[in-house]
């Protein structure tokens, strides 16, 4: 899903940082009966900020349920027209 929406905004230059993973929910949350945790970290480098905003509205406009769990934004020396994107984001899935 991060991949494709990469593609989308014609942006290439990304690293999936940390293998998606998969964890428990606490057993004291009511959806950890029927759900799991999905999470992964996606770093992009030299990208627009028109790129990034264009990432995270679609991001935001998706089917399902996605969290920004974490995000860094940091300015390339070389280049100020251009940053370097840390992306965590989460989502639930059903268990099977």
């Amino acid at each position: 899903l991060l991949q494709d929406l990469a593609n989308n905004i014609n942006y290439s230059d990304y690293l999936i940082k940390t293998p998606l993973r998969q964890l428990p929910l606490a057993a004291s949350n009511p959806l950890s009966e029927n759900f799991k945790k999905e999470i992964i970290t996606v770093e992009f480098s030299k990208i627009s900020l028109k790129n990034i905003l264009e990432y995270l509205l679609k991001l935001e406009k998706q089917p399902n349920l996605l969290d920004v769990e974490a995000i860094s934004i940091e300015q390339v020396f070389q280049d100020k027209l251009y940053f370097n994107l840390t992306l965590t984001v989460s989502t639930y899935i059903a268990k099977s």
